[in-house]
């Protein structure tokens, strides 16, 4: 704060300075918390610190050198820039991080691509479960009110006995005028 505050009664300055400091921290906070849990936000801060590393890269050498020219252990001057042989092993490094990474999202974007073929499969099971259930559905509820049926007579067993060629019959004929 200064040494001309220490003596000030006013404590405004001192609140606004630890006010915009919470803020900050909440900001960045609500930040890391986004990150962590959308993949898509993962996804592209991935590919932006790449690309931040790859122009960063080309800025500082002017691009890499390939890997079968030997770099001088003295520095060397190229241009207006010297290039020593702790910073080619650093972008060798980083070229190295780089590539590192590109592969994980390579990797990570195959994962998806998985992920999102095994989403259709699995809804694709859900909805032919759902036609299936529908069908029993139909089944039970016909096969319930047969025997609701036969229940009220003098003699049941033979009353579903009868009726059970019919219920197939209908199901039968059900099932063919809705099968695609």
């Amino acid at each position: 704060m200064g040494t001309k505050l220490l003596d000030e009664k006013e404590s405004r300055p001192v609140q606004s300075v630890f006010r915009r400091k919470s803020q900050l921290t909440r900001s960045m906070a609500l930040m890391a918390f986004r990150v962590r849990t959308q993949r898509n936000l993962q996804i592209v801060l991935i590919v932006v610190v790449a690309l931040v590393v790859l122009v960063l890269g080309y800025a500082i050498g002017g691009g890499f050198a390939s890997s079968s020219e030997q770099v001088p252990s003295e520095p060397t001057v190229a241009g207006d820039y010297f290039i020593t042989a702790e910073q080619a092993d650093l972008l060798r490094q980083q070229a190295i991080e780089l590539q590192e990474a590109r592969s994980q999202l390579a990797i990570t974007s195959g994962e998806a691509a998985f992920l999102k073929s095994q989403n259709v499969a699995i809804s694709d099971d859900v909805e032919e479960l759902r036609r299936s259930l529908n069908q029993i559905q139909v089944e039970m509820g016909v096969i319930v009110g047969i025997y609701e049926e036969c229940m009220d007579r003098l003699y049941p067993a033979e009353c579903v006995a009868a009726a059970r060629p019919q219920a197939d019959a209908f199901l039968a004929d059900l099932y063919a005028n809705t099968s695609p």
